[in-house]
């Protein structure tokens, strides 16, 4: 079963805002959005581009590259898609830690 891990410390987390950081390989952005702790892929999963240059609005991050949107809180589509939803990971605040359970490093090809 998979365990939190500390990924940065508490007072390096906004107040308002997402953090970009890489976990295991994967590109994942931590935040607080409407004073609740997010974590999720920084991918889009309609363009498969990274999240981080969007434009966040209240709970709602626009991707930069195709403009689709997502609510960051519920991990949807604005409007919702069940086939473009963001990929989100368990994420809490202990002690002075952010802490997250990690994603699963990417998969490498052996030749």
């Amino acid at each position: 079963m998979p365990e939190y891990i500390p990924v940065f410390d508490v007072q390096d987390l906004p107040e308002e805002g997402l953090k970009a950081l890489e976990v295991n390989g994967r590109a994942i952005l931590i935040g607080r959005v409407n004073h609740q702790l997010v974590a999720f892929l920084d991918r889009c999963p309609h363009a498969a581009k990274p999240l981080k240059i969007g434009k966040l609005r209240g709970t709602e991050l626009k991707c930069a590259w195709h403009g689709w949107t997502f609510d960051v809180l519920t991990g949807k589509s604005v409007p919702d898609h069940p086939a473009f939803r963001l990929t989100q990971y368990p994420v809490k605040i202990e002690g002075s830690k952010v802490l997250i359970i990690p994603p699963e490093p990417p998969q490498t090809s052996s030749l």
